[in-house]
């Protein structure tokens, strides 16, 4: 039980200059995006993308239900056909399939149900 809480816990290698990198650049993202909603200029995100917009110009007008199906179903069949892709990988990495799985597979059959 030890070593599985360990090799779950711990890393087992030093990350990347390319991990490093891309953690500083998120970090720096989303300290502008929190920044920036502090300061009252909200991003121009709508789930319903113009469903019910009385303006005629531009845009696509589609259903959130057909958006997110659209949106999801792709990213379920991937993350299934990942468990034949990668069989190995040792318990952190079934973990991730596992999560991520269930998370866009939960997302699915919301909007199926």
């Amino acid at each position: 039980m030890a070593k599985l809480l360990q090799d779950l816990v711990y890393q087992e290698e030093s990350p990347s200059i390319y991990t490093t990198a891309l953690s500083g650049i998120t970090l720096l993202f989303l300290a502008y995006l929190g920044i920036s909603e502090t300061l009252g200029n909200h991003l121009k995100y709508s789930k319903f993308w113009n469903v019910n917009s009385q303006k005629s110009g531009g845009g696509i007008k589609l259903p959130s239900r057909t958006g997110m199906l659209l949106l999801y179903s792709p990213t379920a069949v991937a993350d299934l056909a990942s468990f034949l892709i990668f069989p190995g990988g040792g318990i952190r990495f079934l973990m991730l399939k596992l999560a991520i799985t269930i998370h866009f597979s939960k997302r699915v059959l919301n909007y199926d149900f």
